[in-house]
């Protein structure tokens, strides 16, 4: 059986490739129906969004 400490694990996150966040983005809107602004709200929070990009820059 294979255990990590949570503790070991990396704090941050690699970036995600637009492509990948228009997926997410795009699963988001049909799936919940959320505007653009709440995605941007949700999105900016998560590790790996929140180091590299910007609200401006997420959609």
């Amino acid at each position: 059986m294979y255990y990590q400490d949570w503790q070991q694990v990396p704090k941050t996150a690699n970036r995600p490739s637009e492509k990948y966040l228009k997926t997410i983005v795009n699963g988001l809107k049909e799936t919940y129906n959320l505007t653009k602004e709440e995605i941007v709200e949700y999105l900016i929070k998560k590790n790996g969004v929140k180091e590299y990009y910007n609200s401006s820059g997420l959609i």
